[in-house]
């Protein structure tokens, strides 16, 4: 299995509903599945849509992701279900055959859940910024690519995946652990 940090950012207007937002970008970097660490020598990718268009880095990235080879491509983020679902409507725009389905079967690792469990039980407020060093979130975004500041958009997104990154291996060092305690209580739902 060949695990993967992954997102996307998206743009339309705020009145809009956000899963007919158009993708701006595509980012994902190859990481240890075991740790969560960055492999050397492996960069993250960042597809632009002002350099290309939308319809290209969609293509560039379904040829990537090869959904047919399941373990080819396995996405590790936050909030994936969203990113899922605008793919698939922006792919179908284009006539690319991506169905929602699919993406939502195929392996991957979605950190939404804990962090409403470490939000203690909150959905309100679980969220990257909330566990992270992050400051700015998608909603900056929508201003800054207006404004055309694509080099504000790159910083944001290197520091949302250095920032995801640093807290996906804590979760990884840090939750087998919890789990090891607990099993050895009395009590254990585990015993």
């Amino acid at each position: 299995m060949t695990t993967y940090y992954f997102d996307i950012e998206t743009y339309g207007k705020k009145e809009e509903d956000s899963y007919n937002y158009e993708i701006i970008t595509i980012q994902y970097q190859k990481i240890l599945q075991q740790t969560g660490k960055k492999l050397s020598g492996e960069p993250l990718t960042i597809l632009k849509s002002w350099e290309n268009s939308e319809e290209e880095i969609i293509k560039k990235f379904l040829r990537k992701l090869n959904i047919k080879d399941k373990w080819n491509f396995t996405p590790v983020g936050s909030n994936l279900k969203y990113d899922f679902i605008v793919l698939s409507k922006r792919a179908k725009k284009y006539g690319l055959n991506i169905e929602l389905e699919k993406l939502l079967t195929h392996p991957h690792v979605d950190i939404s859940s804990t962090l409403f469990i470490l939000n203690k039980g909150s959905f309100k407020g679980a969220r990257l910024d909330t566990f992270t060093k992050k400051k700015k979130t998608g909603e900056d975004i929508l201003d800054l690519y207006k404004d055309k500041k694509y080099d504000e958009i790159i910083e944001y997104i290197e520091t949302e995946a250095k920032e995801f990154l640093k807290l996906y291996q804590w979760l990884l060092k840090t939750l087998p652990s919890v789990y090891e305690q607990h099993k050895k209580q009395p009590n254990s739902v585990f015993a």
